[in-house]
């Protein structure tokens, strides 16, 4: 655990995580949505410094989290479909009725009680119809970064997301009709299959959103304009971030190489340029030309 340093303290802090009570409410439930390397732990940081604030981390994780959690991880299930089992185990783990040291990892031990809680997930965009049918009251927040930056930080991470296995899942295949993409035959490694993973699983939960009232933030505008950016996610959320949170803003999360705290916003968003070569800028406005995101990203830094 990233937050607990001393092994004289591990006793202690087991025993708080297991002593601790959730009183959040359905409306005080942050789900916080985006594929992996987009920023997300960063902004969830930022959402945790909210008073009594407990953060849910990774759930879906598919070593760490939780078994039933982790087998539905990339994957659409329309928002019709029954699955109490599913809808069971997602609300054991939100509510701390089930309880695991990598879920509550950045709670400090002292905090016995929580009003609020935000749920990380980069795993679980596909299941943002489903989760927002049978959870409607929660809040729903999606975080969007260039997919070029989003890829190559995937790929330096070993993140190989297969396209293949999304295209494996006929009902997916027929949602979001995939075979636009049948002629780049499916790729299980590299940037083109990071790529076209990353283009479906943001299509459906952009979509969602729009559908249904989630906040939608661009890591871009969050980093060039966080006042105004953040003022979105109080009002969204009906919530009031502690004076702290600004002065600390461009601090680096721990799943960032630490040297990212020394660039300026600026560098921050554009330096992706510098590590994409030309066949795949050539492979970015491919897979962005089949796509409803390209209105939104194309080899510009910013999103439109």
């Amino acid at each position: 655990m990233r937050n607990f340093f001393s092994p004289l303290f591990r006793p202690l802090y087991g025993l708080s995580r297991r002593l601790f009570s959730d009183n959040s409410s359905a409306n005080g439930t942050t789900i916080l949505l985006s594929s992996g390397r987009s920023g997300s732990t960063w902004l969830g940081s930022i959402l945790q410094q909210v008073p009594t604030t407990r953060s849910i981390f990774e759930p879906f994780h598919h070593a760490h989290g939780i078994p039933e959690l982790a087998d539905r991880r990339f994957t659409y299930m329309a928002p019709g479909n029954n699955c109490p089992a599913l809808a069971r185990s997602f609300e054991s783990i939100v509510s701390g009725s089930t309880r695991t040291a990598w879920v509550e990892q950045f709670n400090h031990w002292a905090t016995l009680s929580y009003s609020r809680r935000v749920v990380k997930l980069v795993r679980g965009n596909l299941l943002y119809p489903w989760l927002r049918r049978e959870f409607p009251d929660f809040r729903y927040i999606l975080l969007l970064r260039h997919p070029a930056a989003v890829v190559l930080s995937q790929l330096k991470g070993q993140w190989n997301l297969s396209s293949a296995r999304l295209n494996q899942q006929d009902i997916l295949r027929e949602y979001a009709n995939l075979g636009r993409f049948d002629d780049f035959q499916w790729p299980d490694k590299g940037f083109l299959s990071n790529l076209i993973f990353w283009v479906i699983e943001n299509e459906v939960a952009l979509a969602c959103a729009h559908e249904t009232g989630g906040l939608v933030l661009f890591y871009e505008d969050l980093c060039m304009q966080p006042i105004k950016e953040l003022a979105k996610v109080q009002d969204y959320l009906e919530i009031e971030f502690p004076s702290k949170v600004l002065e600390n803003l461009h601090e680096a999360s721990w799943s960032s190489r630490r040297a990212i705290t020394d660039l300026t916003p600026e560098q921050r968003v554009i330096r992706w340029q510098s590590m994409i070569n030309e066949e795949q800028r050539k492979t970015l406005v491919q897979v962005l030309s089949r796509s409803a995101l390209a209105k939104h990203y194309r080899l510009d830094t910013l999103p439109q």
